[in-house]
C-alpha cells in the first residue's frame, strides 16, 4: 500500500495532496483503530481491524476513509441488530468486524466519490 501511494503520488500525477490525504487518512482509521485496540485491551476489536484500519487509511485516504466507518458501522448494525432482537445473539457475543470492515473497503474504494457527492448534494446542498 505504501509503494501504490508513493507510485500514485510520484508518478501518477497524484502528488502532495495524495501523500497528505494518505497520511491523513492512516492517523484517522488506524489510530482510531489503535485506541479502540488498546482502550478495551483487545476486547472490543482485535488487532486484525488495527492492520484492517492502516490499510484502509493509507489506501483510501482521509474522505473515503470517513466514508467506509460509516458504511462498516451502518452495515454492521443491519446485520447485528436484527440478530439481537430475534435473541440469536446476545451482547458477549463475539462478531468479527474485518468482513464488514472489506465490504465498506471495496465500496469506498469503487463508488466513494459518487457517494460523497451524491451526499453533499442531496443533504448539504453542496456545502462541501
Amino acid at each position: 500500500t505504501i509503494v501504490y501511494v508513493l507510485v500514485s503520488a510520484i508518478f501518477l500525477g497524484g502528488g502532495y495532496e495524495l501523500m497528505r490525504s494518505s497520511v491523513l487518512g492512516l492517523l484517522f482509521a488506524g489510530g482510531s483503530f489503535y485506541l479502540l485496540f488498546t482502550v478495551s485491551k483487545g476486547s472490543w476489536i482485535g488487532g486484525g481491524d488495527v492492520k484492517l484500519g492502516v490499510f484502509l487509511g493509507l489506501y483510501l485516504g482521509l474522505t473515503n476513509s470517513l466514508l467506509a466507518f460509516f458504511l462498516a458501522f451502518n452495515l454492521a448494525a443491519v446485520v447485528v441488530l436484527p440478530l439481537m432482537l430475534a435473541k440469536k445473539i446476545d451482547r458477549k457475543t463475539k462478531i468479527p468486524f474485518g468482513p464488514f470492515l472489506i465490504g465498506a473497503i471495496i465500496v469506498s474504494a469503487l463508488y466513494g466519490q459518487r457517494i460523497i457527492e451524491w451526499y453533499n448534494q442531496t443533504f448539504l446542498y453542496g456545502l462541501l
